[in-house]
């Protein structure tokens, strides 16, 4: 029983291990970019936002992520509490992706 503990704990790890220093960036500033990632078993990311009046930012959507502009000071506690699992700085998320 404690390999298969073990190796799912494995898995489990493999699997976030790209999301994990997204999330210990901190949380993003009031008016800034912030991407929004859901679980893949719960709402959609467009859904979340809505729910926690945080406008989107661009035409093009993921499946689990959506970029959204931090509204208030409680954004990103309505966000979390709307169901994201992660709220990462959007401007971390674009500096990776500009290499």
């Amino acid at each position: 029983m404690s390999e298969i503990s073990f190796s799912l704990a494995a898995v489990g790890l493999v699997l976030c291990a790209p999301v994990l220093p997204l999330a210990a960036q901190g949380q993003p500033a009031v008016g800034s970019v912030a991407l929004v990632i859901a679980s893949p078993l719960g709402m959609g990311p467009a859904r979340i936002a809505a729910r926690a009046n945080a406008p989107q930012i661009g035409p093009v959507r993921a499946g689990l992520a959506v970029f959204v502009e931090i509204p208030d000071a409680n954004g990103v506690d309505r966000l979390r509490a709307a169901g994201a699992l992660f709220v990462v700085p959007g401007e971390t998320v674009l500096a990776l992706c500009a290499g």
